[in-house]
């Protein structure tokens, strides 16, 4: 029984810090906080489960923002390329003419 109070409290030490690291709101979070003491093991699996999928999907999201804003850049930089290009193409063509 005490290695199971032991594991229900490192648990709770484990959502304590999930918690204050998740986007919930403050009243929220200082609402879980306060109670965290009350709730089941059932709850307090639960309530871990939860804030591990919420990182898992906030750093999935983060990693398709990055992915995304690197693809934005690479095609920002092809117009930029494309648009020099074609401004020296035109530019040796005009050179050519007044000569």
């Amino acid at each position: 029984m005490e290695e199971t109070s032991q594991n229900l409290l490192d648990l709770a030490d484990k959502i304590g810090a999930m918690l204050a690291e998740s986007a919930l709101s403050d009243d929220i979070k200082e609402h879980l906080a306060a109670n965290l003491d009350k709730l089941s093991e059932e709850k307090l699996i639960a309530l871990f489960d939860g804030f591990r999928a919420e990182e898992e999907e906030m750093r999935r999201i983060a990693f398709e923002t990055e992915l995304y804003l690197k693809e934005q850049e690479n095609s920002w930089k092809k117009v930029e390329d494309d648009q020099i290009s074609a401004a020296t193409i035109i530019g040796d063509k005009w050179v050519e003419k007044l000569k």
